[in-house]
């Protein structure tokens, strides 16, 4: 039983890490499709972009969160945060 009980332990482990796998391998797959459209905007822009820009802007930003005494953070869709 201790056996059989080590190799069910064994199994879930596996599953569990496969699974995790899956999941980052999903999230990178819809970041690269991410950063390939904004590229795919970028390009068909023409010249450099020398004025705001609210296509580009709600590619790039989910939410700016405003807090009292000034700080102001920036998250991008990717999840990383930018704090001013």
């Amino acid at each position: 039983m201790r056996r059989y009980n080590a190799l069910v332990e064994s199994y879930e482990n596996i599953r569990k890490a496969i699974e995790d796998a899956e999941n980052e391998r999903f999230e990178r797959l819809v970041k690269k499709d991410r950063i390939e459209e904004f590229m795919k905007v970028l390009r068909d822009r023409d010249g450099l972009i020398d004025e705001f820009d609210g296509e580009l802007w709600n590619m790039v930003i989910e939410v700016v969160k405003v807090y009292a005494g000034g700080k102001i953070v920036f998250v991008f869709r990717d999840g990383m945060e930018m704090v001013m």
